[in-house]
């Protein structure tokens, strides 16, 4: 836990989680990490897949948010829970191997169970540009799904972006595991982004353990998002797909960080942006960057790059960055901030999400492939 000796901006990151335990709700990260995508358009075709409970609960998060350009997958060998998320398409897999009933914590079994249901799998991917696959590593299904389904990912010529959360501490028996993981999605993946849930503890201790999970999952929804919303036709510079595969494209591990804050005072977002909370990384050794910035249209292209320049002197110096401006009218004097950064030396501290959901809804599409369960899951 962190002492009296926290900075400003430490001191604002605890302030920001304990909002929301305040305000009973989540609607402060979703202002602050939804509001860029909401306003842009893309042409491209994106999917989310969630493997394994944690993976499903944040594919039922990011449905619920009603992203509308990200179409949702969970895959679980787990029946019950598959039963309350709600995504676009839910895939039942591994029956004969876990009967329904989940992985029991054993990855190969979900290894098996992904690999048994490709063909399912693919149909979904189908010509797919950008596939995010979220799981909770340390597990059996999240931890054995994952890998398979970014290979297939990257077979069928998409970008494969991995967004992953790792075991807590106190959880031994499921350390090794989580990392046999993140090295296999390592070299599965286009990108990989590790959360670390073990710094809830010192931002959000007192928060209820149902909330405090849910703001992970909720970061790892929005995060994706906040990635796709770099592609807008309210740019005054402009990002496109080839800038965006540059910077993820053989990127290892990855960050994504955001924050806001007043024109008036750049340094302070650039330090609040790349201080995230929840992401062990260090900053200086990226290679690759990409920096969206977002304000109304009081935003000089001047105190945009000034911003830019703040955020590539904290990076390797031989780094590249490429970066955007987009106007949202609604910003007034501030300015919001998305930084992505890959090739970046990982810090081996771990953590695990599981969320809490709320009802889903009836509307999914099922596989015709697939065996219908009970109306709305599907078997592979």
């Amino acid at each position: 836990m962190k002492g009296s000796n926290d900075s400003p901006i430490e001191d604002q990151q605890k302030s920001f989680f304990s909002d929301i335990a305040t305000e009973g709700s989540l609607g402060k990260l979703e202002s602050l990490f939804t509001g860029t995508y909401k306003n842009g358009t893309t042409n491209l075709d994106v999917l989310a897949i969630g493997c394994g409970n944690a993976g499903s609960n944040t594919i039922h998060r990011l449905t619920n948010i009603g992203t509308g350009n990200i179409e949702t997958l969970a895959v679980n060998t787990d029946r019950e829970h598959l039963k309350h998320v709600n995504a676009d398409t839910k895939l039942l897999i591994g029956t004969d191997l876990a009967q329904g009933m989940g992985a029991a914590g054993d990855p190969d079994i979900g290894k098996q169970a992904a690999q048994s249901a490709e063909e399912s799998i693919k149909q979904v991917i189908g010509d797919t540009d950008i596939v995010f696959i979220t799981a909770g590593l340390g597990g059996g299904t999240g931890t054995g799904t994952a890998p398979v389904i970014a290979e297939l990912v990257s077979e069928m010529g998409a970008l494969a972006i991995g967004l992953v959360s790792t075991p807590f501490n106190v959880e031994q028996a499921r350390q090794h595991k989580a990392q046999e993981g993140i090295e296999q999605l390592r070299s599965k993946c286009d990108t990989v982004i590790i959360f670390d849930n073990n710094l809830l503890l010192e931002y959000i201790p007192n928060l209820p353990i149902g909330k405090a999970f849910s703001v992970m999952d909720q970061i790892l929804a929005e995060s994706m998002e906040s990635l796709i919303g770099t592609f807008s036709e309210n740019a005054l510079v402009d990002i496109d797909f080839g800038d965006f595969k540059t910077v993820v494209q053989r990127g290892d591990v990855g960050g994504i960080l955001i924050g806001e804050g007043s024109l008036d005072n750049p340094e302070h977002i650039i330090e609040q942006t790349l201080q995230h909370p929840l992401i062990n990384a260090d900053i200086s050794s990226a290679s690759k960057g990409l920096v969206q910035i977002t304000g109304s249209e009081q935003m000089s292209l001047n105190e945009a790059e000034d911003i830019v320049e703040g955020v590539i002197h904290r990076m390797s110096d031989d780094a590249s960055l490429i970066w955007g401006a987009q106007i949202d009218p609604k910003m007034g004097d501030k300015v919001r901030v998305m930084v992505m950064l890959t090739d970046l030396n990982y810090v081996n501290e771990k953590s695990l999400t599981y969320a809490t959901s709320d009802e889903p809804s009836e509307d999914v599409e099922l596989l015709s492939e697939s065996i219908p369960l009970e109306g709305n899951e599907l078997r592979a």
